[in-house]
């Protein structure tokens, strides 16, 4: 039953990441100067990367909780640089005499990366209780 469920989420990952693809090409050409986009999908990658990563972790495993709240503050500190990096290849990508964002934009972007790894860090540690608690009651459950 294991492995059903576990290609289910395989194929639910894969499914993510193809809309998160199509999603981003079908953005890069649209004339949209905010940042709103490009800040979900540089979150939303980062937090399919973290899932892709930790999707496989056992709540039985040393470290499990340490593994969780490490993997989420990193996807979360990563966030800014994706979305810069995405805003810089949206910019370049219509090759303007100006560019799509101004470096106020960039700036506001980077300002916020407390903020995000804060996010992470605490989604790490909602995640990781939440699997202790549901390995646990299955755990009790067999007794």
């Amino acid at each position: 039953m294991t492995s059903q469920r576990n290609g289910g989420s395989r194929l639910l990952m894969r499914l993510i990441a193809l809309g998160l693809g199509a999603g981003v090409l079908l953005w890069l050409p649209v004339e949209d100067q905010g940042i709103h986009k490009a800040l979900f999908f540089a979150a939303g990658s980062c937090a399919w990367a973290a899932t892709w990563m930790l999707v496989s972790v056992s709540p039985r495993e040393r470290g499990f909780f340490w593994r969780h709240l490490l993997t989420a503050s990193l996807a979360g500190l990563l966030v800014s640089p994706l979305t810069v990096g995405l805003m810089l290849i949206k910019s370049g990508s219509h090759a303007h005499s100006t560019p799509d964002f101004s470096l106020a934009q960039m700036q506001a972007v980077f300002l916020r990366t407390p903020f995000w790894m804060g996010g992470g860090f605490l989604l790490g540690l909602g995640a990781a209780t939440w699997r202790m608690a549901g390995y646990n009651s299955a755990a009790d459950k067999d007794r």
